[in-house]
């Protein structure tokens, strides 16, 4: 379950944050991404459970976007109070605005980790081109999104609404066909 602050966001209790990033196992050097980063908790423990295995954090690289304006800042200085001092954190919604071209390539990132928020803003979703899934449902896009990002040995954490399983329209089952050929390992509910 999210956690709601009084601002109207959902933040992610750390538990689940640490079963997440456990299951990802983010290593030294590897490129490690979180979509809607809020206040960069994922990040701040993928670090941590690098330097706990043994690695040198420093030199992994950690990226993020963030739509809201207000958790932007909070989240750059979040990450410099934990050590984090070169992250890549971009604003913007990457449903329509993605942060996913470096040097005109596609970025590719080792980890992803995200808990983006599943409601359509007001006025609607204007999705970018790049999807794979046709859909203007946000659960269905940021999956899309995500394993569109993956390094070809790249391990994602995705929380999800479990629609995402049993909704019967085009788009849902287009995505879980396209997880279950390609993507996925298991679902924790």
């Amino acid at each position: 379950d999210k956690v709601q602050s009084g601002g109207g966001e959902y933040y992610t209790p750390r538990d689940v944050v640490r079963l997440m990033v456990g299951l990802a196992k983010p290593a030294e050097g590897m490129k490690i991404y979180d979509p809607t980063v809020g206040s960069g908790g994922m990040l701040i423990l993928s670090k941590e459970y690098i330097e706990a295995h043994g690695g040198d954090s420093t030199k992994s690289a950690y990226y993020g976007q963030e739509s809201n304006p207000d958790s932007y800042p909070m989240c750059k200085l979040n990450l410099i109070l934990h050590g984090i001092m070169s992250a890549d954190i971009r604003k913007g919604d990457v449903l329509s605005d993605p942060m996913h071209k470096q040097d005109g390539e596609l970025m590719r990132f080792d980890r992803v980790l995200a808990n983006p928020p599943f409601m359509s803003p007001k006025g609607g979703i204007i999705p970018h081109s790049r999807f794979s899934v046709q859909s203007k449902r946000s659960e269905v896009l940021f999956v899309d999104y995500i394993a569109e990002h993956l390094s070809n040995k790249g391990r994602a954490g995705i929380i999800v609404p479990e629609g995402i399983i049993f909704q019967s329209q085009t788009a849902y089952k287009q995505l879980r066909k396209m997880l279950v050929d390609d993507y996925l390992i298991a679902v924790v509910s």
